[in-house]
């Protein structure tokens, strides 16, 4: 199988190879037709040459939203992984990132950020968390996962309430699972997720108590299993709980360790505890 190094070398190979200019791509880049222009925008993109950078900053710079978000999204992939022009790039963007206002350049903007990810560009992306538009707030989701910056987090948790099913299923899946900081507060927003009303955050919600060990998903697992919630995730929720069984559950030595370590065997592990938990509390 071709690994992405190889496949990043021709890709760039072959931009660099094409007949046309790089001001003949920008122009395509331009275009209405969407699917002609980020086939454009992508040759563009891994052609990655100084003039690339020169004729992308200059569409920044356009009176027209059109021309500035499409420079942005030009510039947010350069390099296809590949930290080409860091510094420049950078600049740019901040620059574009606190001073539009419209929904298209941010849109584009925050994407980019999310090829290009820097701590730098957080305290810009976290006041879009309450933008109009839900497509900047996606954006600003995908952009700000993994990172763990206190501002970064903190608007991680206030999307995870977002009216868009989308914005909430990729910030649950962002707090819960892309970073490793643990505190109250992002386990009490995962907790809430429990409850939602579409089956993919409620399963993001689970894996993430589950990495933290939460007991809260220990008791929401059973229910998960028959409520419709996705069963990849409450596959994965159940697998990452199994690691703990033995600490949690003492009686988990009188059972055969391959089948403990399933889901099922973690449920019935947590039946028995909660039998016995019953029967222990006294009557009157």
């Amino acid at each position: 199988m071709q690994d992405f190094q190889e496949w990043r070398a021709e890709r760039t190979a072959a931009a660099r190879n094409d007949p046309r200019s790089t001001y003949e791509l920008v122009r395509l880049a331009l275009s209405s037709d969407e699917e002609l222009a980020w086939e454009a925008i992508e040759l563009l993109q891994a052609r990655a040459s100084p003039d690339v950078l020169v004729e992308a900053q200059q569409l920044t710079e356009s009176r027209i939203a059109h021309e500035r978000a499409r420079g942005a999204d030009i510039i947010g992939g350069m390099g296809i992984g590949e930290r080409v022009f860091q510094s420049e790039r950078q600049q740019v963007l901040l620059g574009l990132l606190y001073r539009e206002t419209g929904s298209e350049v941010l849109q584009a903007v925050a994407a980019a950020f999310g090829h290009y990810p820097t701590p730098v560009a957080v305290p810009g992306l976290a006041r879009l968390a309450d933008h109009r538009d839900w497509r900047v707030r996606h954006n600003v989701v995908m952009a700000l996962a993994g990172q763990e910056h206190p501002l970064a987090i903190a608007a991680l948790i206030h999307l995870t309430e977002d009216v868009e099913e989308i914005v909430r299923d990729w910030a649950t899946f962002g707090l819960g699972s892309q970073v490793e900081v643990d505190t109250p507060a992002i386990r009490d927003a995962l907790a809430r997720r429990l409850h939602d009303s579409d089956s993919v955050v409620r399963g993001e919600a689970l894996v993430g108590l589950a990495h933290r060990q939460d007991p809260r998903a220990r008791w929401a697992l059973e229910a998960a299993r028959s409520d419709g919630t996705d069963e990849y995730l409450v596959s994965e929720a159940a697998d990452l709980l199994a690691k703990s069984a033995w600490a949690a559950f003492p009686e988990v030595h009188a059972v055969p360790l391959m089948w403990s370590l399933t889901a099922a065997g973690l449920l019935w592990l947590i039946r028995r505890r909660q039998t016995r938990s019953s029967a222990e509390i006294p009557e009157g």
